[in-house]
Order: structure tokens, then C-alpha cells, then sequence
């Protein structure tokens, strides 16, 4: 496929900030800086909706995700174009969408993750960047980041819980790690059902020595 091929780079989903298992753009974070952070869930949505697309072969994910990267073509990809513009007027890095990027083009090839240091290495790129923006936001010493990026990956593996059967039926993608899944004897074809309530209690242990700085 080539970049003349496609008319939009975005394949929305329609999910909106209504259906995620989140706050966007608390009433507690200034008025003023509620559009740029609107301006920045929409990128991360709009890369997520590539990555999350079934009728994509990963490719051409891959592809796409590339392409928002690099677009200036506020026709064919509008949201990275606004993100971009709103980064510069505030001095803020594109680092952060930059890492999102390549958290979902892992997405695209990679289904399994061995063990908790694996999966905290994908928490890194999808969703410590997002703590991190909303820091730089606000001009906040980057001597904090190490706290957000804790808060931010437990809340992560949270939404990992939250969406594990659509993950799992729809994509064939498990997040959790296989290490933890081999020691709770846990098989696939019960996971859609019954994963939620397996793991609970061990993550819920794990998150608890997260946010205590003991890993």
C-alpha cells in the first residue's frame, strides 16, 4: 500500500471520551488547558482505532500509525496535525505522542508478553508518555515523572483487566503475562470468561507494591 492510496490515514472507530474507562479532561485541570489535552486524547484515539481495527492485517497498521507520525496533511490526518500544532504553540515535546505511536505499533505484532518486566516495558511507551504530557502541561519539575509513570502504568494494567475479553475475542491479544497465566493454570479457552475474576486479587497485590515503589 502507498501513502497515494489512502484518502484518510485515520480508520475511526467511534469511540469518543464517553466510552473510555476514564476521565478526559477533568473539571479539576484549568479551563484553559482542557483543549489541548482534548487535542492530545484525540491523537492517542485515533492511533488506538488503527491498532485496534480487526480488519487491518498489522502491516498496514503498522503503516498507518508511521504515516500519523510523519503527516502534515490535515485532510487525511486532522488530529496529529492539530496535536502537533498545540505542542508547538505551547513548547511542549512530541516526544510523548511519538512513544503512543510505538506502543501501538506493537500492538499491531506483538499478542503475548512473557512476564510483568515485558508488559511494563509496553506501560512505558502507551501509557506513561500520557502522564508525562499532562505534567509538562502544567510546567511540572520532570524530577516527578518517576511518580507518574507508576500511577500511570498501574491505571494501565487496570484498563488491561477492564478490556481483557473484548481484547482477547476480538484481537487474540492478552496482555496480562503468560508467566502469571502458567502459574494460575489458567487456558485460553476459559480466559474470556474468567479472567477477571482469577486475577484480582494478585494484581490488585502487584499494583499495591507499584504504588508502594517496591518493583
Amino acid at each position: 500500500m502507498s501513502k497515494k492510496n489512502l484518502s484518510r490515514i485515520e480508520t475511526p472507530s467511534g469511540k469518543g471520551s464517553g466510552d473510555e474507562n476514564f476521565p478526559v479532561g477533568s473539571w479539576i485541570i484549568s479551563h484553559r488547558l482542557r483543549p489541548h489535552i482534548k487535542k492530545f486524547y484525540l491523537f492517542a484515539r485515533a492511533a488506538d482505532d488503527i491498532a485496534d481495527n480487526p480488519n487491518l492485517p498489522a502491516k498496514e497498521k503498522i503503516f498507518r500509525s508511521a504515516l500519523i507520525g510523519k503527516s502534515s496533511n490535515k485532510k487525511k490526518c486532522p488530529k496529529a496535525v492539530s496535536l502537533k500544532k498545540s505542542n508547538h504553540d505551547l513548547g511542549i515535546t512530541s516526544v510523548h505522542g511519538k512513544k503512543l505511536l510505538g506502543a501501538f505499533k506493537q500492538d499491531a505484532v506483538k499478542l503475548r508478553y512473557k512476564d510483568w518486566k515485558e508488559l511494563i516495558g509496553y506501560c512505558n511507551l502507551s501509557a506513561a508518555p500520557v502522564g508525562r504530557y499532562i505534567l509538562d502541561l502544567h510546567g511540572e519539575n520532570k524530577k516527578i515523572y518517576k511518580y507518574s509513570d507508576d500511577l500511570c502504568n498501574a491505571l494501565q494494567i487496570i484498563n488491561h483487566i477492564q478490556d481483557c475479553k473484548e481484547d482477547y475475542i476480538k484481537l487474540n491479544r492478552i496482555y496480562l503475562p503468560q508467566c502469571w497465566i502458567k502459574e494460575q493454570k489458567i487456558k485460553n479457552m476459559r480466559f474470556s470468561q474468567f479472567y477477571k475474576y482469577y486475577m484480582f486479587f494478585d494484581v490488585f497485590s502487584w499494583l499495591c507494591s507499584v504504588a508502594n515503589g517496591d518493583l
